[in-house]
């Protein structure tokens, strides 16, 4: 722990964000370790639930409190690092219900689920061939980019990092990307069939 240079005392969030300003690694390591459990347990658990989402959402939380030392150093720390981590819990929340709603209409449209019946399974795999077709086409449709975002991301089901791996752009960016790839899916789907792409 860092300390203050009278009887050891700890140094404050704000003393230590005015160090980590100046490049001091070991001054964020300690607003870290202050300050990770109380916003992922009052601010970002309450939003997402979800472990693995409140994780994503905490290491985001700290990424652009590093791109913005300056500001941090600037102000109340432990405010100013909720409103960061509320807002990035916020879009994650956002993105997971998108990510959920179009996996949901894939496997809606690709006939997920099988039949025991064999007339309602042959019926069932012509109404699986139709429905790819149809989102095949819609795929075909859209950006080169934004077709392989959605390949990668609710068809062959790699995580948001491996998609931005795959994409050579960083996870941020992929986020953004998959969003807008959404839009388009939708749009380009009513525009062919005439009708939502909904679950």
């Amino acid at each position: 722990m860092l300390c203050g240079p009278m009887f050891g005392s700890p140094l404050t969030l704000e003393q230590l964000a005015a160090r980590a300003a100046r490049g001091d690694r070991q001054a964020m390591r300690e607003i870290y370790e202050r300050t990770a459990d109380g916003l992922t347990r009052r601010v970002i658990g309450p939003i997402l639930v979800e472990r693995a989402a409140c994780e994503d959402a905490l290491k985001e939380t700290f990424v652009s409190a590093l791109e913005r030392l300056p500001a941090l150093a600037n102000g109340e720390v432990l405010p100013w690092l909720a409103a960061i981590a509320r807002n990035k819990a916020l879009d994650r929340r956002r993105r997971m219900s998108t990510e959920g709603r179009y996996r949901s209409i894939l496997a809606a449209e690709l006939g997920e689920g099988q039949s025991d019946d064999p007339e309602s399974a042959l019926a069932a795999l012509e109404a699986r061939g139709q429905a790819r077709a149809r989102v095949e086409a819609v795929l075909a449709r859209m950006s080169p980019r934004y077709a392989e975002a959605m390949r990668l991301r609710l068809l062959q089901e790699l995580p948001r990092e491996g998609c931005a791996a795959r994409l050579q752009i960083k996870v941020g960016n992929f986020d953004v990307l998959f969003f807008r790839a959404c839009k388009q899916f939708r749009a380009l789907y009513v525009e062919e069939f005439g009708e939502r792409a909904e679950v």
